[in-house]
């Protein structure tokens, strides 16, 4: 076993203390042993220990501390879904890490809203260069989502002579003598999630409208492409929707759920599919007495309100996906790189440290972020 030295004795922690919608009652800091996770390699040897440089805020903190995600599982546990962190202590059978090496993980054990954690070393990816760039974070709850969520769930066509299609198996790209594009609509499509799927639709060939509330954000996406911005709060939805698609989407990447979802269905072309990725308008709606939130079941949805136009519902949850990861990180890490994806990152007012990690949620679900929010853990 390897130990970095001079490691601080304490550090702090966001922990989880009762079932809730509101993130800020349900969780509050508490103090750690640093000693006590090193210990931990002693019986894990495989395991290693992290500083935390950053952590990915996401809207499914809330739908983690309602108790939607991992159902039956009881507080108090760690928070946090995604990061990345340094190598501080490493198990004695870890071979293909070393100390000060950067690497990022995802899981929904939680653990990324503290200054130190444990983590099985086979699922942290190294990232090269050992760059602590918050964008390599982007890359992987949302990131992944989208790219999942388009390929898997939606089956998304890659037209041929695309540039997505220099980027993936030959076997996912379509005939040479399809160049009909679809009609595709992102909702949220400024968040981080959004931003992914809008750029992997349009690098895939096809015609894209992403709902936004701001003109900052409109200008966001026509620059990253976009055909058609559509401000909710501004525009007539519907009238839009009809006028720029009047045959109707023939994608729907979904994650807002109410009156969005319900505007997005009128204007579902005939085959049509719709992909849930979640509800957000769903995550801070009144919960059970117990503290958890059970939104309605298929978003509100009617079978009736699909097979009137032979459309079909897909869900989408990440972990069942993790056998693919690496695959399609290091596409979108080649995307990025090669300047075809771009990834905005925002960790609002300069939030940073385990102390403003509430503040960080409240901010993504303010609606004021453009890209994926994080915040900084450890003092860099």
């Amino acid at each position: 076993m390897s130990v970095q030295p001079n490691l601080p004795a304490t550090f702090k922690k966001l922990v989880l203390h009762r079932l809730s919608n509101d993130f800020k009652k349900s969780t509050r800091v508490e103090i750690g042993k640093t000693q006590e996770l090193v210990d931990l390699l002693k019986v894990n040897p495989s395991w290693i220990v992290l500083r935390n440089l950053y952590a990915g805020v996401n809207a499914s903190d809330v739908a983690y501390s309602n108790g939607r995600y991992n159902p039956g599982r009881k507080p108090p546990y760690e928070c946090g879904l995604e990061g990345i962190g340094e190598v501080v202590a490493i198990g004695a059978q870890v071979a293909d890490l070393k100390l000060g090496d950067v690497v990022a993980a995802t899981g929904n054990t939680g653990g990324w809203y503290s200054e130190f954690r444990v983590l099985p070393a086979r699922i942290a990816q190294k990232i090269p260069g050992n760059i602590r760039d918050p964008r390599y974070l982007a890359l992987r709850i949302s990131g992944l989502t989208s790219s999942f969520a388009l390929e898997k769930t939606s089956r998304m066509k890659i037209l041929a002579g695309s540039i997505l299609s220099k980027y993936v198996d030959p076997a996912l790209v379509g005939s040479p003598a399809d160049k009909k594009p679809l009609n595709v609509l992102v909702t949220a499509a400024a968040g981080g999630a959004g931003m992914f799927a809008v750029q992997l639709a349009k690098l895939a060939g096809h015609r894209v409208a992403g709902t936004i509330s701001s003109p900052e954000k409109a200008a966001v996406l026509k620059s990253m492409g976009v055909d058609v911005p559509v401000n909710y709060k501004t525009d007539d939805v519907r009238k839009v929707f009809k006028r720029e698609f009047p045959k109707g989407f023939d994608i729907v990447y979904e994650s807002v759920g109410g009156d969005l979802l319900q505007a997005a269905l009128e204007n579902l072309a005939i085959g049509g599919h719709i992909v849930l990725i979640g509800s957000i308008s769903d995550y801070l709606a009144t919960e059970q007495k117990d503290g958890t939130n059970r939104p309605d079941e298929f978003g509100g949805i009617k079978p009736s309100m699909l097979s009137a136009k032979s459309a079909s519902l897909g869900y989408f949850y990440l972990p069942h996906f993790t056998s693919e990861y690496r695959i399609h990180l290091e596409r979108l890490t080649r995307l990025m790189n090669d300047g075809h994806l771009k990834v905005p990152v925002d960790n609002g007012p300069n939030l940073q440290g385990v102390d403003n990690v509430q503040k960080a949620v409240d901010f993504l679900h303010s609606g004021k972020s453009i890209g994926k929010v994080y915040i900084p853990i450890a003092k860099l």
